[in-house]
């Protein structure tokens, strides 16, 4: 498995136009085409963007991308807001009409649709989500 190193930045705005080059610019090192890169870059904005507008007291992301032996993207994501489990919902609120679908959580949809797998834990005080992106 090729990994690159866990990066840390701050919850801004600025880090988050750095976070989301580091991961385009990782993705390219580690081989991945160009369609799985956009996605990636799509996940990890969704991601970063939803910590920036919606962790309350969160001061750090981090992000970390790997290329298993089968060529999936594995992307872990974390971030040290509160307690909060995206996944909890969203098939809930996929059931639901648009018209009746509460304002938000359409984001983490949009993540599952591009993950073969999404996996939620609370680890040493952070959010952490574990995906998989098939090739």
């Amino acid at each position: 498995m090729d990994v690159i190193p866990a990066r840390v930045f701050p919850v801004n705005a600025e880090a988050l136009d750095e976070a989301l080059r580091h991961i385009e610019t990782q993705a390219a090192a580690l081989g991945f085409n160009r369609s799985v890169q956009l996605k990636l870059v799509l996940v990890a904005e969704e991601l970063c963007t939803n910590v920036l507008n919606h962790a309350q007291h969160a001061q750090l992301m981090e992000l970390q991308l790997s290329r298993d032996e089968a060529g999936c993207a594995r992307l872990m994501f974390a971030d040290d807001g509160p307690a909060f489990n995206p996944l909890q919902n969203a098939e809930a609120w996929q059931d639901l009409a648009p018209e009746d679908r509460p304002v938000g959580g359409l984001g983490i949809v949009l993540v599952q649709g591009f993950c073969a797998q999404v996996d939620y834990s609370r680890r040493g005080g952070q959010n952490r989500l574990d995906m998989l992106m098939l090739p």
